[in-house]
């Protein structure tokens, strides 16, 4: 069976948070699941956690159903936003 799986843009976009992908995966016969790595940027940019999906298709799979869950959210986590707080300015 073979399937294409592909990133799109999110809040997180390609070539700046992380590298673009897709590619067809092949499952061979009694396989169940397939890794999928996409390498994330790192950058200097002070920003709030992002995220980009994993997409199956939009070809339609060879020798292969797809079951209702066609993406997934992948959320790039921050280290400079972690434990961050913004209260909001008092009224002047």
């Amino acid at each position: 069976s073979k399937v294409r799986c592909s990133t799109r843009d999110g809040s997180a976009q390609s070539g700046v948070d992380y590298y673009p992908k897709s590619r067809v995966l092949k499952f061979s016969p009694g396989v169940d699941h397939i890794f999928f790595k996409v390498e994330i940027l790192s950058n200097e940019d002070r920003e709030w956690h992002e995220s980009f999906s994993l997409v199956l298709g939009p070809d339609d799979p060879v020798e292969a159903v797809l079951g209702d869950v066609t993406t997934a959210t992948v959320t790039i986590l921050d280290q400079e936003a972690a434990g961050s707080l913004i209260l909001p300015a008092p009224p002047i």
